[in-house]
């Protein structure tokens, strides 16, 4: 059976403990999330995905405008079906 008690982090590698690993991992997201000039990149990153997938969007409604005209003109051309 493994120990997972605190006197088993000095065994092995050096992040070889996952009580270890999730204390540097949670301290690198701490310092990430507090910092201004990250917070300011990842709003500006969030800002560039958001306009793109309404730019998407917009492109997939104008094409789907588009294949309505062309099918409602095709329809004009059949005429009244006899």
């Amino acid at each position: 059976m493994k120990d997972h008690s605190l006197t088993a982090l000095g065994r092995g590698s050096a992040l070889g403990s996952p009580y270890l690993q999730g204390m540097v991992i949670g301290a690198a997201v701490t310092y990430l999330l507090t910092n201004e000039t990250v917070q300011k990149a990842l709003i500006r990153g969030v800002a560039r995905v958001i306009g793109s997938v309404q730019g998407g969007v917009e492109e997939m409604r104008e094409r789907y405008r588009d294949a309505e005209a062309e099918m409602a003109a095709e329809m004009e051309e059949e005429g009244p079906a006899a």
